[in-house]
């Protein structure tokens, strides 16, 4: 694809972002966005945006929190999304140890069969894993999952060397810039191993986040590690296509 050949041109880079929930998402054109989905609704919608917007990658997946809501038959709908064409990624999935533990074991289930679908179709997995890092990486490795996505990591510290060793990603967020961990996880994570997101249109102490604030993020990364910005743009550029195998 043409734009993706062009990223190292100013192009900024949105590895996480819930697109279909902003009002004419085609003015975010400028940014490579991958779009996660929470469920078969917005998987759909997902996709639908992957066809319109060239810029766009679309996920499939259903998000941990929904799962004490989704049915087993929605989880198949979903899973069977995933080996028609045009499905560039297996997010937004995942482990919360934190806000939806009720519903853990049951996490454990679908993630791994997500997992499982992610090396059969050497697709890239987008991560929510929070209070569940350690046994996140344990059920990727044990499924020789490829390439994967720690969204927002505000994880222990001193994992970032074996999610950098064996080829993931962590992605940093434009709050970063108030948020201590998350800026010590930028200056500490493998320069070739660090993405930008937004996660937008989440509101995080009372700021919308949105895709042109991966600017931001780039600033983080740069401020953090002391490297010039446009150093680390290009690095995260050439992360992207790594990330989707283009």
């Amino acid at each position: 694809m043409v734009y993706y050949e062009n990223l190292t041109r100013k192009l900024l880079v949105d590895a996480h972002s819930h697109l279909y929930e902003f009002k004419n998402p085609e003015r975010f054109r400028n940014i490579a966005i991958i779009v996660v989905a929470e469920d078969y609704h917005t998987s759909l919608e997902a996709l639908r945006l992957g066809e319109s917007l060239d810029n766009v990658s679309p996920s499939v997946g259903i998000h941990p929190w929904k799962l004490l809501e989704v049915s087993d038959d929605e989880v198949k709908e979903v899973c069977r999304l995933i080996g028609r064409g045009g499905v560039k990624c297996i997010g937004e999935v995942g482990l919360d140890k934190r806000h939806a533990k009720a519903s853990f074991e049951r996490q454990m289930e679908v993630f791994d069969t997500f997992a499982r679908l992610a090396f059969e179709y050497s697709l890239p997995m987008n991560l929510h894993c929070l209070d569940a890092w350690q046994k996140t990486l344990d059920i990727l490795l044990k499924r020789d999952v490829s390439r994967a996505l720690f969204h927002w990591y505000t994880g222990p510290l001193d994992l970032l060397e074996k999610i950098s060793s064996v080829g993931y990603f962590v992605s940093i967020n434009p709050m970063g810039a108030i948020q201590k961990r998350h800026r010590e996880v930028a200056r500490l994570t493998d320069i070739r191993s660090i993405l930008t997101e937004s996660d937008g249109p989440y509101v995080y102490r009372g700021v919308r986040l949105e895709p042109p604030m991966v600017e931001n993020s780039l600033t983080v990364i740069a401020e953090a590690r002391g490297m010039y910005r446009e150093v680390v743009e290009e690095r995260v550029a050439e992360n992207f296509r790594k990330f989707l195998g283009t």
